[in-house]
């Protein structure tokens, strides 16, 4: 990470603790510095790559294209609002009407909106790139960007999520064909960990065939990438019950002409409109996806197919049916989730030995904590009471009281000192006359 810690490269960090490795960062070629805070996340037996990224700064927008434009990326995936709990979490880094395009003259680089679809819980975006330094045909990024996952949490609904990344996956943004998607949240890496890790375990089921994955091996694989991926219990159980959805249901080829992509129309947006998905507030439009079904509870026989997607933007997603217990990647989650919560510790899961030892540690750390704890207010007690005597001190010696008893000793002192030089220093001096 020395790179993203060097003096210039500080200030196009969004968060300072989320920074990119060395050996997995991506490089600009045609900027005069090649840093930006994106990593490339590569699971080889997937056949998927990925850029997770932060949301751009305002000085890092260029940045960003460039990086789109260098990697051909076909689809940017966009995870957060533009305004969350009051705070700006990413900066609009495309054009907020088609009559204005983006022009990135330092980068040579323009981007215009083609067009923009709005669905009830996300809105796609076909965004046109153009090179001015080049004669290559301008190319059509899509921006899908899902816009009720709030930070720190999770989708109200799986489904929601499976029917978004079933419109990436049909875009074909996901092909090996192209460039690697840009996926990013704020950070880039609690929601867009989670999206990639959903995305890349479902792909690892569908094409071995398997009903099962390790989920936990994944995610220390893309961890080894870029750092902190999923960034709470709450976004690693979601990803199992995404991962057990997707599992149990046909969601991807279910109802293809009916998808949200494919039965939108596109619309060109009105000049000077702002577009949907900027503000996180109670009062937006957008309408929520269901609610999360209720966690598992007992064996039961296999659930119904996924409801039929929405034919319209502006339709409310349907309930999900509650959910049945499933055995075995239940357990796995209970092991990733304790990997995550304490896998610094060192304790494993079943090992008494580990964890009582770990708890043993843990209180001789507390009681050396306490005397030093102790040491420190007993040595700050000491400097107090010696502060208390000094000031004591001064204020008696600065009494006026006392400087005239000084004078007055001082005179006596004197005068003794010149009649013992008078007599030779020798004998005792002569008594003061009266009066004096």
């Amino acid at each position: 990470m020395d790179e993203a810690k060097k003096s210039e490269n500080r200030t196009l960090n969004r968060y300072r603790d989320v920074i990119p490795y060395d050996y997995s960062r991506i490089t600009l070629q045609r900027c005069s510095n090649d840093y930006i805070n994106a990593n490339l996340v590569e699971i080889e037996q997937a056949h998927r790559e990925y850029i997770l990224t932060q949301g751009p700064l305002e000085n890092t927008i260029a940045h960003f294209w460039v990086m789109v434009w260098e990697q051909n990326c076909k689809a940017i995936v966009m995870l957060n609002k533009i305004i969350e709990k009051n705070q700006l979490k990413c900066s609009q880094y495309w054009p907020a009407s088609s009559s204005s395009d983006l022009d990135l003259p330092d980068v040579n680089l323009s981007v215009h909106l083609e067009s923009e679809v709005n669905h009830s819980y996300f809105v796609t975006r076909n965004l046109r790139i153009t090179d001015k330094s080049s004669q290559e045909a301008p190319r059509i990024v899509i921006l899908f960007h899902y816009t009720t996952w709030p930070d720190f949490g999770v989708p109200q609904s799986p489904t929601a999520l499976l029917r978004f990344m079933r419109a990436v996956r049909q875009s074909g943004a996901l092909d090996e064909s192209c460039g690697p998607p840009i996926v990013h949240c704020s950070a880039g890496i609690g929601r867009s960990g989670t999206f990639i890790l959903v995305d890349c375990c479902l792909k690892l089921i569908s094409d071995q065939k398997v009903d099962k994955v390790s989920v936990q091996d994944i995610l220390l694989e893309m961890r080894h990438y870029r750092m902190g991926l999923i960034q709470t219990p709450d976004q690693l159980r979601f990803s199992y019950q995404a991962i057990i959805e997707g599992i149990r249901t046909d969601w991807e080829a279910e109802d293809d002409d009916n998808s949200p992509l494919l039965s939108a129309v596109a619309s060109d947006p009105a000049p000077g409109k702002p577009t949907n998905g900027l503000i996180d507030s109670a009062s937006s439009s957008d309408e929520e996806p269901p609610a999360v079904p209720p966690r598992f509870a007992s064996q039961g026989p296999p659930r119904k197919p996924l409801p039929t997607p929405p034919t319209t933007p502006d339709d409310e997603l349907p309930p999900v049916p509650p959910r049945k217990d499933i055995p075995g990647p239940e357990s796995e989650y209970v092991k990733i989730l304790m990997l995550l919560l304490f896998h610094r510790n060192g304790i494993g899961m079943g090992s008494d030995a580990r964890k009582r030892k770990t708890e043993e540690k843990a209180a001789s750390i507390a009681e050396k904590v306490k005397v030093m704890q102790k040491k420190q207010t007993d040595a700050e007690d000491k400097k107090k009471r010696s502060a208390e005597r000094w000031a004591f001190a001064m204020r008696v010696l600065t009494h006026p009281y006392s400087l005239m008893g000084l004078v007055a000793l001082g005179g006596g002192l004197y005068y003794y000192a010149l009649a013992w030089a008078s007599q030779g220093g020798h004998g005792r001096p002569p008594a003061p006359a009266p009066g004096l």
